[in-house]
């Protein structure tokens, strides 16, 4: 998939003085960063690097650069597919914190009813015991 995109950039390039002359120097300032890494994982310090030819530096350029787009595409759909799983894992958070919450409403409602009803049957009972107590002192 990178070979078509570094293809695009250098066909690009060749029409386009601007991003001919960015490519090159973009190839260049790789190619000087890969070989001082190199050098200096030798044991060696750099002291100057030749710069590129310009269709070499052009080529290191367009290849780099497509690198960089066919990654930040891989990024960026990695970054979509995180905040639409963030997204849905949130509303689900969310539906199920309210029926937890329609639950406990229910819940509560029926501890109101059955109170509720308890006092009425205290107060029935109350009444038969004085019902009851006068008729027995009649």
């Amino acid at each position: 998939t990178l070979k078509p995109v570094a293809k695009g950039l250098k066909d690009t390039a060749h029409n386009n003085e601007g991003i001919k002359a960015l490519f090159t120097q973009v190839g260049n300032w790789q190619n000087r960063v890969s070989l001082r890494l190199t050098m200096r994982m030798m044991g060696h310090t750099p002291k100057k690097i030749k710069p590129l030819s310009n269709e070499k530096a052009l080529e290191i350029g367009a290849n780099f650069l497509g690198e960089v787009m066919v990654f930040s595409s891989g990024v960026l759909v990695a970054l979509i597919e995180l905040t639409r799983k963030s997204f849905v894992d949130r509303k689900k958070s969310e539906k199920a914190k309210a029926e937890k919450e329609r639950s406990k409403q229910a819940l509560e409602h029926r501890f109101v009813t059955i109170e509720t009803e308890l006092k009425r049957i205290h107060e029935t009972q109350r009444r038969h015991e004085e019902l009851l107590r006068t008729i027995v002192n009649a």
